[in-house]
């Protein structure tokens, strides 16, 4: 009975320096050997199965079949253990929804009688962890958390049962593809645990997946020259293994440093030799995978053509076959297809068939958190009992030693007194070398804050030069808005045409839309922004939750704990009511199925910035810490470098301002962030704003009295007569035809030099005022309302300017003008801006001039 086992351990010793198909050619011998139907011969093909899964999962399939049908005269722990088999080999080779269609063994209803020796106890206990482990696998591919998980915990103690360090790695490496980022301590322990047998020969088989599962561990710390040292030394091991499924993992990991380091060629050229490579190992959910990373190199290049045929590719290796993860990451880069094509009834079927994949991924999750809590709770309280155990081992055993030390304390203290000269000198060396190696952490210290300072400025550099790129494209295309609002004013007011005025209506609400967007352009890029409060976030954070919970949508459970006492600090509450929103709307985007928004106190120091990757210019003190955590898709770390960035974005089109508004806001309110995410663990970001002690919060500073409101204008304003500078054309074209036609006299010139001829051809106009923009070639608005008050010091002088507004008030203080007024405006707003300027001025018209100056009706567009 001992047969089976002791030929395992021996063909595992020789692994290393042979490839897997000899080592299944050898099983396959000691199988014929053996007599069929004996437990030598079920446990050699076993082994059998497990190996060809790691190089050929066809020849996994037909042995498991064989197995399953040589199994039906024996008892039912024979039929589930090549039944789970079989159910794993045509889930990777065919799919689950074609493992779910294979027959169910059914029992001989005259079986053979039992053999004369029955098996062991310990034979039994290896083939229920094999079965149990089979299983788990098999769902873990087919995205069945809740079968997987009791499958694995069980499968996971059956292994220690059974004492067999290769059962053990193989459980234990399963299970940890789903404690690795839900258990915390238990990973480390289960890790530390499989480890702890990997030398034993019977655990050589997986001693290129502990290389692999390190290097992912500790990927997001490396350089990509370690990277691809790490893969490379991974790699070599797997070859000498034969173990081909670990080669194509590490080809496709190979593939992502080489996109990371913009190498796309050389990934492209990787990922085919590696579809040659699964092609031969029989995976069609790995072969999808490598497929869907080309698509994506692809579609970063715009080769639309080539990535919709690797996506058919990908389709006719997994689609339809039960794959569900392969089913979404296929269905959102069709997507991105389809948008770039702007395919609008593409991009519709593909978004519901997105929104239906995620609705059906919400059902199998839920209840996993509960049910894996439990689990790991059971596991945890084994550990604890084991460790205590192993405590009172130990100090049984230091009790023994201590009564045999007694005994041995008179001869060592001769040896005691030879050796302390000796350890005298050994002390000496030890602090030497001790102070040489805080010296070396030292130096590699201050070397890691330089290259994070550095990090820094190149940050602040890049931010304040899409900044000024941001503000420069929004005062531009204010300009452009105020041709558009305005011409869609005027022809809506002469239109009666219900359909065409529907038409005007809908041009209308664009240009709103697109001056929306030039607003948070510019609230990006602005130094300054709104005007700064006494606030308490803690109060802002709980008066803002249902807001938050409705953003993250009914399907993601949102959790939201702001610790106790007033955080008081200066800001904006709408700036900080915006942030908060955009947060939590990214971790939705990102897939995220749980999202937990925590508020805290937190005390950090230089040194404490200097250990992390900061976005903005943090300083010592006490902050408000803002941190949303999501369970969503995760970032690579270029990506994470980017997030900031004014439309960067890795989705659909029509996204790419959340974060950075974040990151205007952040600029202003004089904080920092933090982002920590990797790909498949979600994503953690952590704003800190600068706390102040002893501010009055809103709702308890006495309130200031306010200006009082300018008078009502007449409802008819009475004829006006206006100088208008703008070096943009189609905005002088729409202000004269605007204010001509509601009855006023305009003259229009493109520049501050004919600013004389202009006041002399007006002379002594009535109600006379000028409307003068700030921003134009030669000279600019300052000059030009310098030379007005030169030439009229009584005349009324508006500014207009596509920049924001808080500059434009300012400069309005500055130069002592009447007004302003933003772009874009709609006409009726300029008329009713130049009117209060000319009120204060003391020209209101009389009640004849009214009445001379009116009009008839006009609908307003502002």
């Amino acid at each position: 009975m001992r047969f089976a086992p002791a030929l395992l351990a021996t063909l595992a010793a020789a692994l290393p320096g042979h490839a897997q198909e000899q080592i299944a050619a050898q099983l396959l011998a000691a199988q014929t050997a053996a007599a069929v139907g004996s437990d030598a011969w079920f446990d050699l093909g076993f082994e059998r199965v497990e190996v060809e899964l790691a190089y050929d999962v066809a020849a996994a399939v037909t042995t498991a079949r064989e197995l399953l049908a040589a199994a039906a005269n024996h008892g039912p722990e024979l039929q589930s253990a090549a039944s789970a088999l079989l159910s794993l080999a045509v889930t990777l080779h065919d799919g689950p929804t074609a493992a779910a269609a294979l027959p169910q063994p059914i029992p001989d209803p005259h079986p053979a009688p039992p053999p004369r020796h029955a098996p062991s106890t310990t034979a039994a206990t290896r083939r229920i962890a094999r079965r149990q482990t089979a299983e788990a696998r098999q769902a873990y591919y087919a995205d069945v958390p809740s079968e997987f998980l009791p499958s694995m915990f069980a499968a996971l103690a059956s292994a220690r049962a059974s004492n067999d360090p290769g059962l053990l790695s193989r459980a234990g490496w399963t299970l940890h593809l789903v404690t690795e980022r839900n258990a915390g301590a238990y990973d480390l322990e289960l890790v530390r645990e499989v480890a702890a047998v990997a030398d034993r020969p019977e655990a050589a088989p997986f001693r290129a997946w502990l290389l692999v599962n390190q290097y992912w561990r500790d990927a997001e710390s490396l350089t990509i020259a370690e990277r691809i040292r790490r893969i490379d030394d991974a790699m070599q091991r797997a070859e000498q293994i034969g173990d081909r499924r670990s080669q194509v993992l590490l080809t496709w990991d190979r593939a992502v440093v080489d996109m990371i380091a913009e190498r796309r060629d050389e990934a492209l050229a990787r990922l085919s030799s590696g579809h040659a490579r699964t092609e031969r190992l029989g995976d069609r959910r790995m072969l999808a995978v490598g497929y869907e990373l080309a698509a994506e190199i692809l579609l970063d290049d715009n080769r639309l053509e080539d990535a919709e045929a690797l996506l058919a590719k990908a389709a006719a290796a997994s689609g339809d076959r039960g794959f569900a993860d392969r089913d979404v990451q296929q269905a959102h880069l069709r997507l991105r297809v389809a948008t770039a094509r702007n395919h609008v009834p593409e991009v519709a079927r593909e978004t519901q068939l997105l929104e239906r994949l995620r609705r059906e991924e919400t059902a199998r999750y839920r209840g996993f958190a509960l049910l894996l809590d439990q689990l790991l709770t059971d596991e945890r309280e084994r550990v604890k009992l084991a460790g205590e155990l192993a405590a009172e081992r130990e100090h049984t055993a230091r009790s023994r030693r201590a009564m045999l030390s007694w005994g041995l304390l008179g001869s060592t203290a001769v040896l005691g007194a030879c050796t302390w000269f000796a350890l005298r000198s050994r002390r000496r060396l030890q602090a030497a070398h001790a102070a040489l190696q805080t010296e070396v952490e030292r130096a590699q210290s201050e070397g890691a804050a330089r290259r994070l300072l550095e990090q820094r400025l190149r940050q602040m550099e890049r931010v304040e030069s899409l900044g000024l790129v941001a503000s420069g494209v929004a005062h531009d295309f204010n300009n452009l808005m105020v041709a558009v609002l305005g011409n869609a004013e005027i022809l809506r007011v002469d239109d009666q045409d219900p359909e065409r005025r529907r038409l005007l209506d809908a041009i209308h609400a664009a240009g709103e839309r697109g001056a929306r967007l030039c607003h948070e352009l510019q609230a990006y890029a602005a130094a300054g922004g709104r005007e700064f409060a006494a606030l308490d976030l803690a109060r802002l954070v709980h008066e803002l939750q249902p807001l938050l919970q409705a953003a993250a949508g009914p399907s993601v459970r949102t959790t939201i704990t702001v610790a106790a006492g007033a955080m008081p600090l200066e800001g904006n509450a709408t700036e900080l009511e915006q942030v908060l929103l955009n947060l939590v709307a990214n971790a939705r985007d990102a897939k995220a199925r749980t999202i937990e928004l925590r508020v805290s106190r937190a005390v950090r120091t230089e040194a404490d910035w200097q250990l992390l990757r900061v976005h903005g210019q943090p300083t010592a003190g006490v902050f408000a810490c803002v941190e949303v955590v999501d369970d969503g898709e995760g970032m690579r770390a270029d990506v994470v470098e980017r997030i900031f960035d004014p439309f960067f974005t890795t989705r659909f089109p029509g996204r790419g301002l959340g974060l950075a508004v974040v990151s205007g806001a952040l600029r202003r309110h004089r904080g920092a962030a933090t982002v920590d995410s990797a790909i498949g663990r979600g994503s953690t970001f952590r704003l800190y704003l600068p706390m102040q002690a002893n501010l009055p919060m809103q709702g308890e500073t006495t309130a200031e009295p306010k200006a009082p409101l300018p008078a009502a204008l007449p409802r008819t304003i009475a004829p006006m007569s206006v100088l208008v500078v703008d070096d943009e054309a189609h905005v002088r074209d729409v202000l004269v035809m605007s204010l001509q036609r509601r009855g006023h006299r305009v003259l229009a010139i493109a520049e501050g030099t004919l600013v004389a001829d202009a006041l002399r051809q007006l002379g002594a106009a009535p109600r006379l005022c000028a409307l003068v923009d700030l921003t134009m070639p030669g000279q600019d608005g300052r000059d030009v309302v310098r030379a007005l008050r030169r030439a009229r010091p009584d005349l009324p002088v508006l500014l207009m300017s596509g920049h924001a507004a808080e500059h434009l008030q300012a400069t309005v203080r500055e130069l002592g003008a009447d007004g302003c007024i933003a772009k874009p405006f709609a006409p009726s707003e300029v008329e009713q801006t130049l009117a209060l300027a000319l009120a204060d001025r003391g020209q209101a018209p009389t009640t004849a001039s009214v009445e001379a100056a009116e009009v008839p009706p006009r609908s307003s567009a502002s």
